[in-house]
């Protein structure tokens, strides 16, 4: 089958799939598999680039293109192979992060999709495994990357189902991407070497001159040059030296030049007392090809280079949380404010949680809605019930009809499914009836306590969390500077206004085991600072302003 016709099957496949996927993850209401679905859409585009210029590499040589359009399938192989080497190094950076800060998986779904992933790609990976065009072969290595990934998902998420350990899937990305990098970087410097003119590897001038040398009534071979329009096709121009002429000795030389991969090659005839009027005839030494890997070092080094830098970024690096969700861009503490945060791509998400008269965790900053709905009433004095007739989506930035206050069980569950990290603040009002416990328990209920923490402005309610579980991680909520920092044994994290932070503070916390959370930071000064003094966490109510400049920073660092 043509190389062109094996890389649109493999589009069409890829198209499909990715439709197939975003559905599965519109059913399954996974962000995770929504997003993969767009990579692999993305995927689907650059084979379909590959196609378009495997197809017009078939044309035939014209004025324009005396050698052919053949290249135009190298550099469908150049932009397959650059996006996969690119991306291969982007999973590795974020399955690092994930091992480094491990995020709980969504197991729903996805292991019906991984193995239509398995099966699809399989498929198109077999059509493309035979070819003679490095893009078919780009091609092949990237359905033979889908394959890998998904079989990884697959294996990953039901290991993961029995055994509960999240860092098998980042494991097994790393080695699939580390894998693909290498043969990738193969291909992209198989590519180069085609650009650069250099000699085939396929190809031995010095066994060619051996060879050649030995037709009768050749004396010479010189000022010999090869080249490859696409890796497979070689061609050679080069001087012979002959006692005398003979159409016979150019046939013979034609003939074994085609038995050392030569398909097209030109032929310069000089008799014994002719001299050369090139000025570079000698100016290559023909000898045995001996190449160093070196490239496979440098890659290597690359490689290291980049875990490197993912654990101390990710180890030391600052989160970001946004306050009370996207409350920037969305009404604050509400569903789509946490989707938001979601999307724009937060670490954390801060909320607030209070208990209404019938005892149901509920999602509110303040006691009284009246700021965020006009309803003059204290949270505490309405049941859930009464509080579901009322819409608390004050800034009208979306387009759902009605927001209902959010029950914090069903955020736990959202933030579970999609690897979000929260931070609960408790709001009393000394109205609550086992307030504290009752969160508790919710965290415990969804297996979250690694993923979440507890803030309060009351050391006695903290002292009194880690009485009932001392696994549970206490943010201390400080509207001032902290004397005798030392002294709060039972608080593992000071959460203080921006404003009374300084690098020495950061130090002192810090050499005491323990974290430090600024609030609320909304400008980029300020987040700037906070990013430059280390600070552990940045909340802030812009959380796409603070994520850019942190990117920003972390280019530089990289750098």
């Amino acid at each position: 089958m043509r190389t062109d016709k094996n890389i649109l099957i493999a589009f069409v496949l890829n198209i499909l799939f990715s439709i197939f996927e975003f559905i599965g993850g519109l059913f399954t209401g996974s962000v995770a598999i929504l997003s993969d679905s767009l990579h692999d859409f993305g995927d689907a585009l650059s084979i379909g680039i590959s196609y378009l210029l495997e197809k017009k590499s078939k044309r035939k040589a014209d004025l324009k293109y005396t050698y052919g359009y053949i290249r135009y399938s190298v550099i469908g192989g150049f932009i397959t192979s650059t996006i996969l080497f690119s991306g291969s190094l982007f999973v590795i950076y974020e399955s690092i992060k994930r091992i480094i800060n491990p995020v709980a998986i969504n197991y729903d779904g996805m292991i019906v999709i991984a193995f239509f992933g398995v099966i699809i790609n399989l498929f198109a990976a077999y059509f493309t495994k035979e070819g003679d065009s490095i893009n078919q072969k780009s091609v092949n290595l990237h359905m033979l990357e889908d394959v890998l990934g998904w079989i990884v998902v697959l294996i990953g998420s039901i290991l993961m189902h029995f055994t509960n350990i999240v860092y098998i899937d980042a494991i097994l990305s790393i080695l699939v991407a580390i894998f693909i990098i290498i043969h990738t970087f193969d291909n992209i410097k198989s590519i180069l070497d085609l650009f650069l003119e250099k000699t085939p590897s396929n190809v031995n001038l010095n066994r060619i001159k051996q060879d050649l040398l030995k037709i009768d009534g050749v004396l010479d071979i010189h000022h010999i040059h090869v080249r490859s329009i696409d890796g497979y096709n070689n061609f050679l121009t080069l001087h012979v030296v002959l006692n005398d002429y003979d159409k016979k000795i150019k046939t013979n030389i034609k003939k074994k030049l085609l038995e050392h991969n030569i398909i097209h090659s030109t032929i310069e005839i000089e008799l014994e007392n002719e001299k050369c009027s090139n000025i570079t005839c000698d100016g290559i030494k023909i000898h045995n090809n001996h190449h160093h890997h070196h490239h496979k070092k440098y890659l290597i080094l690359i490689i290291i280079l980049i875990i490197n830098y993912t654990i101390v970024n990710n180890v030391y690096a600052t989160q970001l949380t946004a306050h009370r969700g996207a409350s920037f861009n969305y009404s604050e503490n509400t569903v789509s404010s946490f989707v938001g945060a979601k999307i724009f791509g937060a670490n954390w998400i801060e909320l607030d949680v209070q208990q209404t008269k019938d005892g149901k965790i509920v999602i509110s900053h303040d006691k009284n809605i009246f700021r965020i709905t006009g309803i003059d009433k204290q949270i505490i004095d309405l049941t859930y019930d009464e509080l579901s007739m009322i819409d608390f989506d004050y800034m009208k930035k979306t387009f759902i009809k009605k927001e209902n206050i959010p029950v914090l069980e069903d955020v736990i569950r959202y933030a579970k499914k999609n690897g979000i990290k929260l931070n609960i603040e408790l709001k009393l009002t000394g109205k609550e009836s086992n307030f504290e416990k009752q969160v508790i328990d919710l965290i415990k209920k969804y297996d979250y306590i690694d993923m979440c923490i507890i803030s309060t402005n009351s050391y006695r309610v903290a002292e009194n969390i880690k009485k009932i579980d001392n696994n549970i991680k206490i943010a201390y909520v400080a509207y001032k500077s902290i004397d005798n920092i030392e002294d709060y044994k039972y608080v593992d994290i000071f959460s203080i206004d921006y404003s009374y932070v300084n690098q020495e503070l950061v130090n002192n916390i810090h050499k005491l085991g323990k974290e430090i959370h600024v609030w609320t930071v909304n400008n980029e000064v300020d987040i700037n600072r906070m990013l430059d003094i280390n600070v552990d966490n940045i909340i802030t109510n812009d959380i796409e302003l603070a994520i850019k400049l942190k990117m920003k920073k972390d280019i530089i660092c990289f750098i």
